[in-house]
This record gives structure tokens, C-alpha cells and sequence, in this order.
């Protein structure tokens, strides 16, 4: 994992005041993993995950 091809967002959840949300994204693109089955349809090349995390924890 190349820090400079991650990215991270922490925002306020627009649902709940007592939660935010973390976004994060990887720029996999340049990975060796899409060049090895060319004939298949492959997903995107960017992974996103996201969690909503409660403020002050249980």
C-alpha cells in the first residue's frame, strides 16, 4: 500500500450528531493484479470503504 495513493475523509454524519463518518479510498490502478486476467471484465480501480463510527464509543 502506497500512502500516496490513499485518501481519507472524517465528516459529522448528517443522520445522527452522535456519530461520524470515516470514508477512505485506494488508487489501485497501477497494481499488478489487473493485468492478470485481461480477457475478464474487472471491477473498478478504485477500492472505497466506509464506516460510521459512534462518538464516545458503546
Amino acid at each position: 500500500v502506497k500512502s500516496d495513493k490513499l485518501t481519507y475523509q472524517a465528516k459529522d454524519s448528517t443522520a445522527d450528531g452522535n456519530q461520524f463518518v470515516v470514508s477512505v479510498q485506494y488508487d489501485a490502478r497501477n497494481l499488478p493484479v489487473w493485468n492478470l486476467f485481461p480477457a475478464l471484465p474487472m471491477p473498478g480501480t478504485t477500492i472505497s470503504r466506509q464506516s460510521t463510527i459512534r462518538v464516545g464509543g458503546i
